[in-house]
């Protein structure tokens, strides 16, 4: 008979859920979220890195294709109506002028093979104030390419004398107004319509 017994006295494990498959970390859940919900943006890794530049004359036929790519719901929160962009919508844009108009955009691919996954773009109105528009493909969207694309266009309008940039974007689109406060816009109701979210970033005293 032993002289002595050996008790474990180690914590237990909690028995695992049936099914066998361990909980989600709480980690994992909020890395989720965040992508969900924009703060964080899925790895990229496997996408090419866009190329950013001034739109030209000669983009009409790949601004075209990226129009006509758009989803119905992408174009809405584009132009604020179920109406998609006409022949003369995209001769204007890509005819700007630099100075009273100026439009930048993303692209992928090379030569024959480059094409337009993003244009931002701003039309300077009195006490140089300009309006500003950004659009992104749908597969680009929560991806960095946005914030890229817009950054570019603030610094273009910054370092041609604009004072502020103003923005209306519908209240459930969600990622533009979060792109919006990441890059300093002040976010506030439009007076225009209630459903309707000014974005406001000063430049310039």
């Amino acid at each position: 008979m032993p002289s002595h017994l050996t008790v474990d006295l180690k914590t237990p494990r909690p028995p695992r859920p049936l099914g066998g498959s361990r909980p989600p970390r709480p980690s994992n859940i909020l890395r989720k979220l965040r992508w969900i919900f924009g703060f964080q943006r899925p790895d990229s890794s496997d996408m090419p890195r866009p190329t950013i530049r001034p739109m030209e004359a000669a983009d009409i036929g790949r601004l075209r294709e990226f129009v006509q790519g758009l989803s119905p719901r992408t174009a809405y929160h584009r132009l604020l109506s179920t109406r998609m962009p006409t022949e003369g919508d995209i001769r204007r844009w890509t005819g700007a002028d630099g100075v009273r108009e100026l439009a930048v955009i993303a692209t992928e691919g090379s030569g024959s093979e480059e094409r337009i996954v993003g244009v931002a773009r701003y039309a300077l109105g009195e006490a140089k104030v300009a309006e500003f528009a950004i659009v992104l493909a749908d597969a680009r969207q929560g991806r960095g390419v946005g914030r890229e694309l817009l950054g570019r266009l603030i610094d273009c309008a910054r370092e041609r004398g604009v004072k502020r940039l103003h923005g209306v974007a519908l209240g459930t689109n969600t990622r533009m107004l979060l792109l919006g406060r990441r890059l300093g816009f002040r976010l506030r109701k439009s007076p225009e319509a209630a459903s309707l979210t000014a974005l406001d970033l000063t430049l310039a005293r």
